[in-house]
């Protein structure tokens, strides 16, 4: 079984570049005109890693012209064309960041992390495709009768649902000239 660290490790730049060049010729997409400019990409049915506050979030991407999305029902090939077409792509952490393998090179990215968890797999992506980074930090949350710790014996820190400070999205959306 690899770790957490041993799989950022192992994870070169030519895997990405495999599957960008696989995936998207397989389904003919190269058309960065086909879709939303701006993305927010929420966890959908997640169990876990929710984001508690979206609503909030939603309101002030919004305004700011983000259109909402999940990928719970979406195909392979409507997530790639998704990513593809974006300009600027906000999600918390999870596995729909997989898809930044997807976007063209200058595409912004904001990653929504609890601070308790915050690998950096998605980081490496957008290094890899030469996107625009930044991270925004939240805090975790804890529901009655959770026992979240970072070692065996209760459930794991990085399934904690998170919060994120609306002026401190406002920020990071304001330093990444996102108005």
């Amino acid at each position: 079984v690899l770790t957490s660290i041993t799989i950022v490790k192992q994870y070169p730049k030519w895997c990405s570049d495999f599957l960008r060049k696989e995936m998207m010729m397989k389904n003919g997409l190269n058309n960065p005109n086909a879709g939303p400019k701006r993305i927010y990409v929420g966890r959908g049915s997640a169990g876990r890693r929710r984001l508690v506050n979206e609503a909030d979030v939603m309101n002030l991407l919004s305004s700011r012209g983000f259109h909402y999305y999940t990928l719970d029902n979406m195909s392979v090939r409507e997530q790639i064309q998704l990513f593809h077409s974006a300009d600027i792509i906000i999600a918390p952490h999870g596995a729909a960041l997989t898809n930044l393998t997807f976007c063209r090179p200058g595409t912004s990215v904001i990653e929504l992390m609890n601070v308790n968890y915050a690998p950096g797999y998605f980081w490496k992506i957008c290094n890899y495709q030469g996107l625009h980074y930044l991270c925004v930090l939240g805090g975790g949350i804890t529901h009655p009768g959770e026992n979240w710790t970072q070692t065996p014996g209760g459930a794991w820190i990085g399934g904690q649902d998170f919060a994120i400070d609306i002026n401190k999205l406002s920020n990071a959306l304001n330093m990444a000239g996102i108005y």
